[in-house]
């Protein structure tokens, strides 16, 4: 009976040890830090991307949410001054319709005036671009020559062509486990 209050007395010491210990260290690192060179902290703003300060300043010139912008993408450079644009434009929900929003055709009918007269400018990266419609038969060609690559699809036809003739042996599909042995060691066998 002597030895366990003994015990229990010698843990509670420790305990009480351990936890002055921690207080102590840190009520010194607060005296630290007040005593310490004030700094003013710096806030950082998450810089947004550029479909997003495009889609931004899209629905801010035009007076929708930019959740009504869609499929949107862009050609050009920032350094510029001008980019091309093509996004389509949805629909109005019940709250956006609230807020009296113009409905997706007069939305379109006023980016097409701002378009025609190269008056649709949008803020990004703090510099005023000029926004420019997409021509589509320049992205068709474009995209025929870039992406349609002859020699790519040739590779894929072999390679689809070798991986279906390849015939499936069960021996190649066989793999390592581990299991004991008699002495209860762990040793590497082949699965079935």
């Amino acid at each position: 009976m002597f030895p366990i209050i003994i015990f229990i007395i010698l843990f509670l010491i420790l305990l009480y040890l351990y936890y002055y210990v921690k207080i102590e260290s840190f009520d010194s690192s607060d005296t630290e830090t007040t005593n310490a060179k004030t700094t003013i902290p710096q806030t950082t703003i998450p810089t947004l991307t550029m479909s997003s300060q495009i889609m931004l300043g899209i629905s801010t010139t035009l007076g929708i949410s930019q959740r009504r912008i869609s499929n949107l993408s862009y050609i050009g450079d920032v350094s510029t001054g001008t980019l091309s644009v093509s996004f389509t434009i949805l629909e109005p929900n019940i709250i956006e319709f609230s807020k009296k929003e113009p409905n997706a055709s007069d939305a379109a009918k006023m980016a097409n005036n701002l378009f025609t007269d190269s008056l649709f400018v949008v803020n990004i990266n703090d510099k005023n671009i000029n926004l420019n419609k997409i021509n589509q038969s320049s992205v068709n060609n474009i995209n025929n020559n870039v992406f349609d690559n002859t020699g790519l699809k040739d590779i894929a036809n072999y390679a689809n062509n070798k991986y279906i003739s390849v015939p499936n042996e069960s021996s190649l599909t066989n793999f390592y486990k581990l299991d004991f042995d008699k002495n209860f060691n762990i040793i590497p066998t082949i699965s079935a």
